[in-house]
């Protein structure tokens, strides 16, 4: 319904801009051949092309009236679809505050295993995707990397403070990632320097080394010479 309404506004709309094409047309022509006159033969020539001015003025106010006035043609909007976050819920985040509100080992593991592992790893595999983080080296492993580092930061949410869980940690997952982007834009930085190093000026560095280790007999007379 709505792809087939959208294309009957734009078959209207395509057919007005023809008509509006073809009268342009038609009054540049008009003028045009008012301008190459040599001279004007009376009013009569004068008067048509002042009728002429005036229909297409009335036929721009009467287009834009009846085509481009947002009251009268509106386009129809898609009604846009609430994304849903399915693998992290009101249930997780209720996980991750007993998760920080308990003491007990066990219960811990337990919440872990079965409700905040599953999560954090949709979570992680989401950010790469999104922030295209794809591109850096060893992608897998700071994957995994990132997604044990999440459960060692567990007990520094806070709940108190009125943050939610899934925007806490999306924060921080995304911020971890884009150290190690800069961590290895420093990393490229250092190797492509070392290999535009001029190649003489390490030849100068070892000839002095060399010169250092020869035995001072030969120096002098190097000095001499």
């Amino acid at each position: 319904m709505y792809s087939r309404n959208v294309a009957q506004r734009l078959v209207l709309i395509s057919q007005e801009i023809d008509d509006l094409r073809a009268a342009a047309a038609s009054f540049a022509t008009h003028v045009k051949s008012v301008y190459e006159m040599e001279m004007f033969y009376g009013d009569q020539t004068l008067q048509s092309l002042m009728d002429h001015a005036r229909s297409f003025r009335e036929y721009m106010d009467e287009f834009d009236l009846s085509t481009y006035q947002r009251k009268k043609m509106q386009m129809p909007r898609r009604p846009k679809s609430k994304k849903s976050n399915h693998y992290f819920t009101k249930d997780h985040e209720n996980a991750i505050i007993d998760y920080c509100s308990t003491d007990c080992n066990k219960k811990k593991t337990q919440i872990y295993v079965k409700m905040l592992q599953p999560a954090f790893s949709e979570m992680v595999d989401k950010i790469v995707f999104t922030y295209k983080f794809t591109t850096l080296p060893n992608i897998d492993i700071l994957r995994d990397e990132c997604k044990i580092w999440l459960m060692t930061i567990l007990d520094k949410f806070h709940p108190e403070k009125g943050h939610k869980a899934f925007s806490y940690f999306s924060v921080i997952t995304k911020n971890w990632f884009i150290h190690k982007v800069k961590k290895q834009k420093r990393k490229n930085m250092r190797e492509v320097d070392y290999d535009a190093a001029p190649r003489d000026m390490n030849k100068s560095t070892c000839d002095r080394t060399n010169l250092g280790n020869r035995p001072a007999t030969e120096r002098v007379l190097d000095f001499l010479l």
